[in-house]
């Protein structure tokens, strides 16, 4: 059905499940639903818990009712799975984002929306007591 039009943001958002590898690739789609242009950072997040990231564009400008997409936006990045961010950096209009997960062999397209914001998980020890945070 596509995405709802309120799904634009003034200050960050979030796409997670990303990944590449032999039968995936992932590519990001960012765009402007206003007539205002505005400039974002998009970057690519390891999702082995290393906190290793990759900025793959520092400001990247988006026109006014404008489209541009990333392509296979975890390659040559070291990261085979994990999330992107994409941050406004300046100008006054909003952003939207989404990433499509494409399987290499049948070109079939999975649709991974946006987050407002890190979601923090918090899990159950099996032996011992209290919870381990973890930051996605």
């Amino acid at each position: 059905p596509g995405i709802p039009p309120v799904s634009s943001f003034n200050s960050s958002a979030t796409l997670y499940g990303l990944r590449t590898s032999a039968d995936d690739r992932t590519n990001v789609a960012v765009y402007n639903p206003t007539t205002e242009p505005v400039a974002v950072r998009v970057t690519a997040f390891a999702g082995d818990g290393t906190g290793f990231s990759v900025v793959k564009a520092d400001s990247l400008e988006i026109p006014g009712l404008g489209w541009t997409q990333l392509s296979g936006i975890l390659d040559g990045t070291g990261i085979t799975n994990g999330w992107v961010t994409i941050e406004n950096t300046g100008g006054s209009g909003s952003f939207g984002a989404y990433g499509v997960i494409n399987d290499n062999r049948t070109s079939d397209g999975t649709i991974s929306g946006p987050a407002a914001r890190r979601a923090t998980l918090a899990l159950l020890r099996t032996s011992g007591s209290g919870l381990f945070r973890s930051r996605t």
